[in-house]
C-alpha cells in the first residue's frame, strides 16, 4: 500500500492540459499503459494458474507482510464473487 494524493479539476482544465501539455500527455499515456500492463499480467496469471493458488499466494503475502485485507478486496483482486471467496477460504485450514 501507498500513499496518493488526489487532485480533482475541471472536464474543460484537463482537456486543455491534454492539448496544451505534452508532458502531462505523455505521463498520462505512460500511466495508462503500466494500468493495462498490469491489468494483462494478472489477467493472464489468472488464465494460468488455479483460483486455489492465487488465493493461497495472497494469503501467504498477507501473512507475510502482517496486513489485513478485506474480503470484498481480496474477492475483487482475484476477479470473483464474496461468496465464491468465501467458498475457497472454507477449503483452507486456519
Amino acid at each position: 500500500m501507498t500513499d496518493v494524493k488526489v487532485c480533482a479539476f475541471s472536464k474543460a482544465y484537463f482537456r486543455e492540459l491534454l492539448e496544451r501539455d505534452i508532458t502531462w500527455s505523455n505521463m498520462l499515456l505512460d500511466v495508462m499503459a503500466q494500468r493495462i500492463v498490469h491489468t494483462s499480467n494478472r489477467a493472464s496469471y489468472q488464465q494460468l494458474y488455479s483460483l486455489e493458488h492465487s488465493l493461497y499466494r495472497l494469503l501467504e503475502i498477507q501473512s507475510q507482510q502482517d496486513i489485513a485485507i478485506k474480503k470484498q478486496d481480496m474477492a475483487a483482486y482475484l476477479g470473483i464473487s464474496v461468496r465464491s471467496l468465501n467458498r475457497e477460504l472454507k477449503k483452507f485450514p486456519e
